[in-house]
């Protein structure tokens, strides 16, 4: 006979919610053949150690090609940045950057548990709200919203998420 164990609280857990403001999504359509120069480009660019990048997520599409989105601060500067530089030369099919407000929380065992990702999307459904993207990372959730709505992001996802700031769910 096998025992199963399933870690569930009714709201869950969390070590807080952080937010950052008018960031610049980046998404590039990588084709199939491409993918070795393009990383090939990335890590000669030390991508990790650029401090305008907050954020660089990827995603298989159905096709074989490969959907790369980077999350940039904003910057005042004239000159382009070392992302900029790099980022122009990466090819692809199609691309576009947005304006967006990006939402971050870890907790405990998310990596252990199924769900997590399934209850972050109810809430913002039932409030109307649709992400630009919904990463999920071991134990933490990075969500990305159109600026603007992360205010109201924080108060739908505090339907199944206790943050330590929120004194009404202790």
């Amino acid at each position: 006979m096998e025992t199963i164990a399933i870690y569930w609280e009714p709201i869950i857990k969390t070590y807080g919610l952080f937010c950052q403001k008018s960031l610049a999504l980046h998404s590039k359509i990588i084709p199939a053949g491409a993918f070795a120069d393009a990383g090939r480009l990335l890590a000669d660019n030390s991508v990790e150690s650029q401090p305008d990048i907050v954020l660089v997520a990827a995603s298989a599409l159905a096709d074989g090609a490969l959907r790369l989105s980077s999350v940039i601060r904003s910057s005042e500067k004239q000159e382009p940045s070392a992302f900029h530089q790099m980022w122009r030369k990466l090819p692809a099919t199609a691309e576009g950057v947005e304006s967006v407000d990006l939402l971050c929380f870890q907790g405990p065992h998310f990596g252990d548990r199924f769900g997590i990702a399934h209850a972050v999307q109810n809430d913002l459904i039932r409030e109307g709200i649709r992400p630009r993207l919904l990463v999920c990372s071991a134990s933490s959730v990075y969500l990305l919203l159109a600026t603007g709505m992360a205010d109201r992001a924080c108060t739908a996802l505090s339907r199944s998420f206790q943050h330590p700031s929120d004194s009404s769910q202790s």
